[in-house]
């Protein structure tokens, strides 16, 4: 399939945009097709891990509490389960031949994988990591949408032309809608209202009602446009449709299912992320080397960010603050961009052909000391005098919780004390040289033994 890449892109940055987050630590997870995942630890924006899965990894979902990641690896036909807070893969699951994506229940009960060649779709069971059920489907399954109630998935069938409704209570299929030629990746509204289903030969998109499983209007983008995902505001008040034969993003009011505007973007537009109030919307141009900035409230692009070649999956992070994207290039790149200020901050270089961006949390990191200070003092005995450095330093302001603290002297090889952290956050030196400065080091300890990098401070005489 020559828009492989495309439509697989467009689906995740779409799945991902809409997560909520209750932690400061996460980490953004990005399969390479050599069988690795990457891990990026944020904010700091570096490869903490570098995770092997299988050969051909390619699709990526988390639960809703992103501690589990399901990993798609396409050319061996396989499941890698990943527990996010650890980076390893706690289980290989065998599905069917050639599985490109997977999507989770709401409740994280059960992922459902299409087997692209098989015509069917693998049901896992996640409480143990095996398959329940194997559905019969149409022709070429690739894409899938479960419904925000949970009750239906629907997939959609690329050589049949029709889209499969399971029902997810008893893994059958309940319904069989046709629609145009070679439908992609569906979507449905916040709501579960509607299901859009893009047709890529056919430059229309189906709008399915979910309530009876019938299509009740065709919105017409333009043959050639090869539409590959349709991606719906936050709000659920607008759809937008990327048409990547075109220059243009194509828009439509949701309740009436209508076109009420035409966006001129960058060559080739791929991919759509949401701002989570729905007030702004981030287009990558595939071929245009660039992003356009849409104000959703008029429809109007507003700027433009230049970046390098063949931009490709567009997410923006848990906390809203910044914008990364990935570029279909050998190797695969991955840059940070700063919102609001729409600025390139890092670029990291990743394997071939990393596309897709999940997230998971991570275990708090175990964070240095703050406040370190010393001073040195004389202790004087009848004829004798005692050189004593005292050093004092406070908690970690974030992160893990240390149970004890080690102290260095002038390297980071001599330990000289261990100080439990239920007491008292100080350390003194004895018997030390006259005129001599020390310079001492602090590393926290957490209850997995993991250490903090150092903080240290100069004693002078």
């Amino acid at each position: 399939m020559s828009h492989l890449k495309t439509i697989s892109a467009t689906f995740l940055a779409c799945l991902f945009s809409s997560h909520a987050f209750s932690t400061v630590y996460y980490e953004a997870l990005i399969p390479c097709d050599s069988g690795s995942v990457y891990a990026i630890s944020l904010p700091e924006f570096i490869i903490s891990d570098t995770i092997t899965t299988g050969e051909g990894a390619f699709g990526i979902v988390t639960n809703s509490t992103m501690t589990t990641a399901y990993v798609v690896n396409s050319n061996i036909d396989t499941v890698s389960v990943i527990d996010t807070a650890t980076n390893t893969v706690v289980a290989t699951v065998p599905v069917g031949n050639t599985p490109y994506f997977a999507a989770i229940t709401p409740d994280n009960s059960k992922v459902y994988v299409p087997n692209y060649v098989d015509d069917n779709v693998s049901v896992i069971d996640t409480s143990n990591n095996t398959v329940i059920a194997t559905v019969t489907v149409g022709s070429n399954p690739y894409g899938l949408v479960v419904t925000p109630n949970g009750q239906k998935i629907y997939v959609t069938n690329t050589n049949s032309g029709n889209v499969s409704v399971i029902n997810t209570s008893n893994n059958t299929v309940m319904a069989t809608v046709t629609v145009g030629a070679n439908p992609l990746i569906p979507t449905t509204t916040p709501d579960g209202t509607y299901a859009y289903i893009p047709n890529y030969d056919d430059g229309t998109v189906s709008v399915i009602n979910t309530n009876n499983d019938t299509v009740i209007a065709t919105l017409t983008i333009g043959v050639g446009s090869h539409p590959s995902v349709v991606y719906v505001t936050p709000d659920g008040t607008k759809a937008y449709v990327p048409a990547d034969g075109s220059n243009f993003v194509y828009v439509f009011n949701t309740s009436t299912n209508t076109e009420i505007g035409t966006i001129s973007v960058g060559n080739a537009p791929e991919q759509v992320v949401f701002t989570a109030n729905s007030a702004t919307a981030y287009v990558g141009n595939f071929n245009g080397n660039s992003i356009s900035i849409i104000d959703v409230v008029s429809d109007t692009v507003t700027g433009t960010i230049s970046v390098s070649a063949n931009p490709d999956t567009l997410s923006i992070t848990p906390d809203g603050t910044q914008l990364l994207l990935t570029h279909y290039t050998t190797p695969s790149t991955l840059d940070l961009i700063d919102l609001p200020s729409n600025t390139l901050i890092k670029t990291v270089t990743l394997g071939n052909h990393s596309s897709y961006i999940a997230y998971g949390v991570v275990s708090p990191p175990i964070m240095p000391p703050s406040s370190l200070s010393g001073v040195q003092k004389k202790q004087r005995f009848l004829s004798q005098t005692n050189i004593v450095d005292t050093i004092y330093w406070s908690t970690p302001s974030s992160g893990a919780t240390p149970v004890s603290y080690y102290v260095y002297r002038n390297n980071l090889q001599t330990l000289i004390g261990v100080v439990p952290a239920n007491g008292k956050l100080n350390f003194s030196d004895n018997n030390l040289q006259k005129r001599t400065p020390y310079t001492y080091y602090v590393v926290s300890v957490d209850i997995a033994g993991n250490q903090s990098s150092p903080i240290s401070v100069t004693v002078l005489p």
